[in-house]
């Protein structure tokens, strides 16, 4: 039987899911793609949402897609650029 939960257990969890796919995303970048990494981001919103509610995966998500954003920026510094075009067309096609 499973213990009751805090109501803010679930965003705690997925805040440091999302914190450790980002540590363990920042020192591989640089032999990845980045469409490849970012697909990291689902395990913590998979995990949250299995084993918790609605609510805190959304957050989860939130976290995930702002985490990306700000990867792809400082990818765009690091690396000396990203190609726009590829990104619109790979969305493109997504949706």
């Amino acid at each position: 039987m499973l213990l009751p939960r805090a109501r803010w257990s679930g965003y705690v969890f997925g805040g440091a899911a999302v914190a450790l796919a980002t540590g363990v995303l920042g020192p591989v970048m640089e032999w990845t793609r980045l469409a490849n990494s970012s697909a990291v981001y689902t395990i913590p919103v998979l995990l949250t949402a299995a084993l918790y509610d609605r609510g805190p995966a959304l957050a989860t998500s939130l976290a995930s897609i702002t985490n990306t954003l700000l990867l792809l920026f400082f990818a765009m510094k690091r690396f000396g650029g990203i190609n726009a075009r590829r990104i619109v067309l790979s969305l493109a096609r997504i949706l």
